[in-house]
């Protein structure tokens, strides 16, 4: 559920931005965000993102350990 939270921010981050450039109430809003708030927001992305990557690898090892993830030849 976290993850598309922060899924959610992260695209509402970057419609925000498009949207600046096409009208002024984009702008106004954009400039209501500092620039270390979007950065650190999407650093927590980002390490949530590494987090369920280690999970999914994780997970992955576990499958081929019990031989289920193996393709048919």
């Amino acid at each position: 559920m976290k993850i598309e939270m922060d899924r959610k921010k992260a695209i509402r981050a970057l419609t925000t931005s498009e949207n600046a450039s096409s009208t002024k109430q984009g702008k106004s809003r954009i400039r209501g965000r500092s620039r270390q708030a979007v950065q650190n927001e999407l650093k927590s992305i980002l390490a949530d993102t590494e987090t369920l990557t280690e999970t999914l690898i994780s997970q992955l090892k576990e499958l081929r350990s019990y031989g289920w993830n193996v393709g048919y030849l």
